[in-house]
């Protein structure tokens, strides 16, 4: 995740993390990168995209592998979309 990139940063981990077997430490990386990504993207223009993430963080804290994945999909698939968008 330490690829500034918004949009492979957060599909990247999830496709990870939403494989048959995905342990705690791949949602913890999901959301490592959600952080880092929520951190810095209103300075690049991106607030939409720091909300997302915002919220991103807070489902993935009350998450074990394989919970809330249809929840966490729309996420990760509305932070793709925002940055397209610009």
């Amino acid at each position: 995740c330490s690829n500034p990139c918004f949009r492979n940063s957060n599909p990247e981990a999830w496709a990870v993390a939403k494989e048959d077997g995905a342990t705690s430490d791949d949602y913890k990386s999901l959301e490592t990168c959600a952080h880092n990504i929520r951190g810095v993207a209103t300075s690049y223009g991106y607030p939409a995209i720091s909300r997302l993430c915002g919220s991103l963080c807070a489902l993935l804290a009350d998450t074990q592998p394989g919970e809330n994945d249809a929840l966490i999909n729309l996420h990760v698939e509305a932070c793709s979309a925002a940055f397209g968008s610009i």
